[in-house]
């Protein structure tokens, strides 16, 4: 697909383990997001949002449906919308999460995002994906291994 992105993280637990961590609403809040919704199925909505301005109340916001969702591999989540106050709608783009399994107890992750056009809108987006979800998968890693909630202190 047009304009593919990706990020990978080596975790210490099984890929079951990561897998639910995408699909948790707790878990989520936890290692990624300030709020989401997850119909944790096929079919099902993934919204994740993030405050810009605690005190204001402004965010940003990734809604989709999750297309694939095969425990401990992969979950798809399709025609993503990335919305940004102030900003035009992102979209419709496709997020993945893998889960290679290597071994009873690691896990390669990898967020694969694509569908990003090449339009100027989307090379802000691009660098905070790159960005973001280096910090993110370094947030799971660290919640994950240690069960110590980067987010909430």
């Amino acid at each position: 697909m047009e304009g593919a992105i990706s990020r990978s993280i080596e975790v210490s637990v099984s890929a079951g383990r990561a897998w639910r961590a995408f699909l948790n609403v707790g878990e989520l809040l936890s290692w990624l997001c300030d709020g989401a919704v997850v119909g944790d199925r096929e079919g099902g909505r993934w919204a994740v949002g993030w405050y810009i301005d605690q005190d204001g109340g402004e965010g940003v916001t990734s809604v989709g449906t999750i297309g694939e969702c095969e425990a401990g591999v992969r979950i798809v989540i399709e025609d993503v919308l990335f919305e940004k106050p102030g900003a035009p709608v992102l979209g419709p783009m496709r997020l993945e999460f893998l889960f290679e399994s290597r071994g009873e107890s690691s896990t390669l992750v990898t967020v694969r995002q694509s569908g990003l056009g090449d339009e100027p809108e989307f090379d802000l987006f691009r660098r905070g994906f790159t960005e973001g979800w280096g910090q993110y998968l370094g947030d799971l890693k660290t919640y994950l291994e240690t069960g110590i909630s980067p987010r909430l202190g």
